[in-house]
């Protein structure tokens, strides 16, 4: 999966890729043609932050299983550690309602940075 994560906290979620399809979807990413189809996609866009070796990041989700439309969609957070300098372990995600954690799970997912540009533009309707 590719996940972009820009220097004003900002993220755009790209999409699941098989490695015979990454130099395909690389090209999209530097023509733009990628970002005009994310660009209204309220499921693609995102914040994070870096805590010490913390690493968060929100997210809307899908509430009922589905991943089309704008409708029933709620916010999550994934946490967990950054290793080094170019791999973090999320081992968390949640909701926050009224400053407490609901719904939380279990991850264990491993995050590999890799240096990419250019990024699509993080311009977007949902994230300030």
């Amino acid at each position: 999966m590719y996940t972009f994560f820009y220097r004003n906290g900002t993220l755009v979620d790209a999409i699941c890729v098989n490695l015979e399809d990454l130099l395909a979807k690389e090209e999209s990413f530097e023509n733009g043609s990628f970002y005009q189809h994310i660009k209204e996609n309220k499921r693609s866009w995102g914040l994070f932050n870096i805590e010490g070796n913390t690493f968060k990041f929100e997210q809307y989700y899908p509430s009922s299983g589905s991943f089309t439309g704008g409708t029933g969609l709620r916010a999550f957070i994934r946490q967990g550690t950054i290793l080094n300098d170019t791999i973090f372990h999320i081992t968390e995600s949640y909701r926050m309602v009224d400053g407490v954690k609901t719904e939380h799970n279990t991850k264990n997912e491993m995050y590999y940075f890799k240096e990419f540009s250019p990024k699509p533009d993080s311009t977007n309707c949902y994230v300030p």
